[in-house]
């Protein structure tokens, strides 16, 4: 891995995404309580989004035109059109320091992890359904490509590892099983796959790829400090 150049992102910059047909990258600057719009052609900033205090995670709807935004210092989730760039909506009492955010999808759904527990409610709003209960610590929820399932972090095991809820039977899968605690995954394009950023005492953050059946593969070793909260390449073979 190389490093072929850098972009000016913000003040404490966090979380980001592609924007594939307008070539731009949008990045949270976290100490700006603003999103940048990024030109990636010409790395400038070309504009911004008013986010909320402090952005932290946050989402792009599967047609790139909606973002979902964890607001930490807010306790909030904040729903901004891309176009116009105005705050369509704002989602009250998320949990303390929401940690993460995602679309569904088909756009209709956002999971968000609240005290703790990972749920989700209709992108207008409503009444929320609860995805995980009990003493168990859950949190960066990530649906996937089929929408049929969701992931997320959680210390049911003892330590911190990837699990997936499958909606259709209710059925929770440790699918990491590691000795070391993994968070932040996300999912292959395919959706055979999943990624997630391995931390060790040394703080370390190593990327391991996971199948479904207790298969691991180191894909970026130890000393990157790289979570993958949008890896998204397809698997082959």
């Amino acid at each position: 891995l190389t490093i072929i150049d850098t972009i000016e992102g913000g003040d404490r910059p966090r979380d980001m995404h592609y924007l594939k047909e307008q070539g731009h990258l949008l990045v949270a600057a976290s100490e700006d309580d603003i999103i940048n719009i990024i030109d990636v052609k010409s790395l400038k900033i070309i504009g911004t989004l008013e986010t909320g205090d402090d952005p932290e995670i946050f989402d792009i709807s599967p047609d790139g035109t909606i973002a979902v935004v964890s607001n930490e210092d807010d306790n909030e989730a904040t729903i901004i059109d891309i176009k116009t760039r105005k705050i369509l909506r704002v989602i009250e009492d998320v949990g303390i320091e929401p940690e993460g955010v995602t679309f569904s999808p088909d756009g209709k759904q956002i999971a968000f992890d609240l005290l703790g527990h990972i749920y989700t409610m209709s992108i207008n709003g409503g009444k929320a359904t609860a995805v995980t209960k009990g003493t168990s610590w859950n949190m960066f929820p990530r649906y996937s490509p089929d929408g049929k399932k969701i992931m997320f972090t959680s210390d049911r095991s003892g330590s911190d590892d990837l699990w997936v809820y499958d909606f259709y039977n209710a059925e929770f899968t440790n699918v990491t099983k590691m000795k070391l605690p993994v968070h932040q995954g996300t999912w292959s394009t395919d959706g055979r796959h999943v990624f997630g950023t391995a931390l060790n005492m040394k703080v370390r953050h190593p990327v391991y790829m996971f199948n479904m059946y207790g298969d691991k593969q180191e894909i970026i070793p130890v000393g990157s400090r790289s979570p993958v909260t949008h890896y998204t390449g397809a698997v082959t073979g």
